[in-house]
C-alpha cells in the first residue's frame, strides 16, 4: 500500500502512515527470533501488561 492508502485506513493515525511498515517489520523479527507465534495487543500501556504478567505468574 502507498502511504495515501495506509493514511485510510480505519483506525490508522495519519501521523504514523509513513512508519508502520517498518514497524510491523520489526514485531515480526522480533517474534521470529524470540519463537513466538502470538502476540497479545493492549491499548492500556506496558505498565498493565507487566501487571498481568506478574499477577499470572
Amino acid at each position: 500500500m502507498t502511504i495515501d492508502e495506509r493514511i485510510g485506513l480505519a483506525g490508522m493515525e495519519p501521523k504514523r502512515a509513513d512508519v508502520i511498515v517498518a514497524g510491523a517489520v520489526c514485531v515480526a523479527e522480533a517474534m521470529r527470533i524470540l519463537n513466538q507465534d502470538s502476540l497479545t495487543v493492549s491499548i492500556r500501556g506496558l505498565r498493565y501488561g507487566v501487571a498481568q504478567w506478574v499477577a499470572l505468574r
